[in-house]
């Protein structure tokens, strides 16, 4: 699976720059990955409140922990629908 991403230039604010590094050194992951889990958060809200289903199980190549791929009642009961 190829995963593209595009490289961009943000000006954030000091102090919230700040805490996504404290979060991202807490959950011992990456600053981009940080950044991507409060984009995921907005564009799912956005989607959910257009009535559109969002299926919040995995992160990128990972599912999402509690999630098994396999069982399709899980995966129907982590979709979060209107």
């Amino acid at each position: 699976m190829h995963v593209y991403a595009m490289r961009t230039t943000l000006d954030i604010n000091d102090a919230l720059l700040l805490e996504a590094k404290h979060i991202a050194a807490e959950r011992h992951t990456s600053l981009k990955a940080v950044v991507e889990d409060g984009l995921r958060a907005v564009v799912g809200s956005r989607l959910r409140d257009a009535g559109v289903a969002y299926w919040p199980v995995c992160t990128q190549t990972r599912p999402v922990a509690g999630v098994d791929l396999t069982r399709t009642s899980e995966l129907l009961d982590a979709t979060d629908t209107p």
